[in-house]
């Protein structure tokens, strides 16, 4: 073989390897180019972004509830620790000055309905009913009972006196005390027998006044309100008048009118719905401790339900209303009142319930372990519906019927 032979030979054996290195290299690119399937990544689950638990619960135990009136003229209902329940239902009258005093009813937890009839002084022309408290074994209302000129009923009232209208749960055992005070009496709450006491407005020194009463409505002795204001009216404004129109009186006097006492075992709360403040501990001798409790940003109290001392406290919330604005679409679409959990002894929140029916407002106590509610409900009726011309059953709508549902609240 001649030397060109071998060189033709050679380079057709390179060509033939570039051809092979060029096609190896092309495919691996178009290999790479390909578009390739990517795993499906499954989805992130929602993640609630409410700072704290929440416990979803279901009302049970539905029971119809006979003898309370369906209007809506009910006022807030007040519980005793073993889960009873007292509506005042206001009278439908359209007269200025009325004796009728709203009718108190007694349901018990499996519906049983007792009309109880509160003593009244009958020598008065006319009487309210300025607060209302359900004690270990007695009911407690404060009335203020004012006599008017018979001949001229739009002159001043002659006569302006208050009283305490006593009985036990079952309406039995009925007293009237009158009370010997010299400030304007607010709330009421009682500790044992004959261990009252009144919170009220000085109308002197514009100041509120908490007193411990004997049992024949004469002062026992003061609590001490460490945030109530020891100064001379007269030396910040230039009359009583001129105090009593000032911005701070005022906004005193409307947070007093707000408070509310709450049965607490052997205690008493008091209460200062509208407001984020903490909650007083208070006992025949004075304030035992305060509880802070710790409610969401954006919330005030609405009103604590009686729970017992031996359990979390259970508050009703409802949103801060902003001042001098109202409220958005968006925010009147969400609930107005929130129903939490909070630890009786450092006030932190524990949790929040959750449920469908019945609303958060109709949640009337949470006695013991349990929660109780009285609302409208829809019970079928118990009668057959009747056969239409065609021989089919009419269609009949239910009916609504107060009823009384309670809920366990803890697992």
């Amino acid at each position: 073989m001649t030397r060109h032979s071998v060189m033709i030979g050679l380079s057709k054996t390179f060509c033939l390897a570039s051809l092979s290195l060029l096609t190896l290299v092309t495919t691996a690119t178009g290999a790479q180019s390909t578009p390739q399937a990517v795993p499906a990544v499954p989805k992130t689950p929602a993640v609630s972004t409410t700072p704290w638990r929440q416990r979803t619960l279901r009302f049970s135990e539905v029971k119809p509830i006979l003898g309370l009136p369906k209007q809506n003229v009910r006022s807030a209902a007040h519980c005793s620790e073993d889960g009873t329940t007292f509506v005042a239902v206001n009278a439908e009258s359209t007269l200025p000055d009325s004796l009728a005093v709203p009718e108190l009813f007694r349901v018990s937890p499996s519906g049983e309905v007792l009309d109880i009839h509160r003593k009244i002084p009958l020598e008065f022309t006319d009487i309210s009913v300025k607060d209302f408290f359900v004690a270990e074994d007695e009911l407690v209302t404060l009335l203020e009972a004012v006599k008017r000129d018979e001949h001229d009923e739009t002159a001043a009232p002659r006569e302006t006196s208050y009283f305490l209208s006593l009985s036990d749960h079952d309406g039995g055992n009925e007293k009237l005390l009158q009370l010997d005070l010299k400030f304007k009496p607010l709330k009421v709450a009682m500790f044992g027998p004959g261990d009252f006491i009144v919170l009220g407005w000085d109308e002197i020194n514009l100041q509120p006044v908490l007193v411990l009463l004997k049992d024949d409505g004469t002062i026992r002795h003061f609590i001490d309100l460490e945030d109530r204001s020891h100064s001379d009216p007269y030396a910040t404004y230039g009359s009583l008048k001129e105090a009593e129109s000032s911005a701070t009186v005022r906004s005193d006097l409307a947070v007093l009118q707000r408070t509310q006492f709450v049965p607490y075992g052997s205690q008493v709360l008091l209460t200062y719905p509208g407001t984020a403040r903490s909650i007083r501990v208070l006992s025949p001798v004075g304030e035992d401790r305060s509880i802070p409790v710790e409610l969401p940003g954006g919330f005030v109290l609405h009103d604590v339900l009686v729970s017992g001392a031996r359990y979390p406290l259970v508050l009703r919330a409802q949103v801060m209303e902003s001042s001098g604005h109202s409220a958005s679409a968006e925010a009147s679409t969400k609930p107005r009142q929130r129903l939490f959990e909070f630890d009786a002894v450092h006030g932190s929140l524990l949790r929040e319930f959750l449920f469908d029916k019945p609303n958060v407002d109709e949640v009337t106590c949470a006695a013991a372990s349990k929660l109780t509610s009285i609302f409208l409900d829809s019970i079928a009726s118990p009668t057959p519906p009747a056969t239409s011309p065609g021989g089919q059953p009419a269609k009949s709508d239910d009916a609504t019927q107060l009823v009384i549902a309670t809920a366990t609240r803890f697992p």
